[in-house]
């Protein structure tokens, strides 16, 4: 029969729960001989185990969703400020960014789904387009990358010319 017990002290140590220590040692609870029964609390406590590991991991999936949906929100706000402090109306800055309406009013509401192209165009408007580059700030790779890069790019086949 397969047992949950190595399954369960895997994630355990993964993810910090302490089985003795929750739920006792199952040779402590039971009188010997048991070992059905003692097998059965194993598997128990093991799914219990999975359970909660299960259950650590979604949280913390959960919060870095929630994460980006509120950095979306945040960006939204923070350009409707902008727009608002500089008395743009919403037609004024679309238009000037090459956008629809509705688009950049699904920006301003931290909508998802509006293309990052159309995000740093309204950003441009504003005049955030060099803070852009401060977000992720420029990589060059050391020199004996830089040649490892130039070899894999001469590596591509040449065609071959037919006979003559």
């Amino acid at each position: 029969a397969f047992r949950f017990a190595q399954v369960a002290a895997d994630l355990a140590e993964a993810s910090g729960v302490v089985v003795h220590e929750q739920w006792g040692d199952p040779e402590e609870r039971r009188p010997p001989g048991e070992e059905v029964g003692d097998a059965l609390i194993e598997n128990l406590i093991a799914i219990k185990v999975i359970y909660l590991y299960l259950k650590k991991t979604m949280a913390a999936v959960k919060l870095s969703a929630y994460g980006d949906t509120e950095a979306l929100r945040d960006l939204g706000e923070s350009i409707r400020n902008d727009r608002l402090g500089r008395n743009f109306t919403q037609q004024h800055v679309a238009s000037l960014a090459g956008i629809s309406l509705p688009t950049y009013r699904k920006l301003e509401q931290g909508d998802g789904t509006v293309e990052i192209r159309h995000v740093a165009r309204v950003l441009a408007i504003l005049g955030y387009v060099e803070r852009l580059r401060e977000l992720v700030p420029a990589f060059t790779l050391p020199p004996d990358r830089k040649a490892l890069a130039a070899l894999q790019r001469q590596r591509a086949r040449q065609r071959r010319t037919p006979p003559t």
